[in-house]
């Protein structure tokens, strides 16, 4: 089994015999909000998991790309929502024809509670 994370640019896979290829991508989760005060409010989404088994050829080169992590504030001078997570895809490279693609959840909220 072969596992790709985050780069910020495309992997290539080479399929060494020809046959059925199980392949699964996952879109990265989104960062986490956060309010003037300092302290975190809504959680963002998890990426969504996707996966299939498909026929390669010998010598076939897949492009993979791993989404990234969205950021979560810092340094908080107001509040500020979380960034989305990236998407995840795989795609055939001689054709660029998507095989699987996952997206990435979305950011955290800003949550205010008020207390009477």
């Amino acid at each position: 089994m072969t596992t790709y994370s985050y780069t910020g640019g495309f992997q290539s896979f080479t399929a060494s015999i020809a046959g059925t290829y199980a392949i699964d991508a996952y879109g990265a989760s989104g960062g986490t909000g956060a309010i003037a005060t300092g302290s975190n409010s809504g959680y963002g989404g998890e990426g969504v998991g996707i996966g299939g088994t498909f026929v390669l050829s010998a010598g076939e080169v897949l492009t993979i790309a791993v989404g990234g992590v969205g950021q979560s504030p810092k340094f908080v001078q107001a509040s500020s929502g979380g960034g989305g997570g990236g998407g995840s895809f795989v795609t055939i490279a001689s054709t660029n024809s998507d095989l699987l693609i996952a997206g990435g959840g979305g950011g955290g909220d800003i949550t205010r509670l008020r207390t009477h």
